[in-house]
Order: C-alpha cells, then structure tokens, then sequence
C-alpha cells in the first residue's frame, strides 16, 4: 500500500495527497540511474495517474496527487506496478 499524506487543498478546495517518489518505482528499483533519473522517471509515470511534481519544502521528493479516495489510487497504481 502506497502511503498517502493529506496536505493542503488546492485553491479551489479540492483534497490533495502526496506521496514519495521510491513508493511509485517498481520493484526491485533500478539502482543503475541517479536519484535524479529516477526521480523524472517517477513523476512521468505518476502523471498517467493525475499526479504532479510537488514544490515543497516540507515534503521534499514528493507527488502530489488531487483524489478523495487515495486508497482507490494506490490499488490503481500498485496493480500498473505488478505489470
């Protein structure tokens, strides 16, 4: 199960989650490319879900995701993980 963390919702009162880029990466995660690498390649994945780069200071490396329902898209995601 991802581990989803609830911030602040965006301007129009939507619910927001983010989460840590390592928990979008297949696994075992390919430890031949940067952190950097890695990271890129998570965020593109995540936009097939709705999620964006987070620009934080408190939750650095993280996605954020707009859902009401983050238990529904970390099945979503962890399902496109096993394929």
């Amino acid at each position: 199960m991802i581990e989803f963390n609830r911030t602040t919702a965006d301007i129009n009162g939507n619910s927001r989650f983010v989460c840590h880029f390592l928990d979008l990466e297949k696994q075992p995660p390919d430890r031949t490319k940067t952190l950097e690498e890695r990271y890129a390649l998570a965020i593109k994945f995540a936009n097939r879900f709705g999620g964006r780069k987070y620009h934080n200071k408190k939750f650095g490396g993280c996605i954020v995701f707009q859902t009401t329902m983050p238990e529904e898209l970390s099945k979503t995601i962890l399902k496109t993980l096993e394929q």
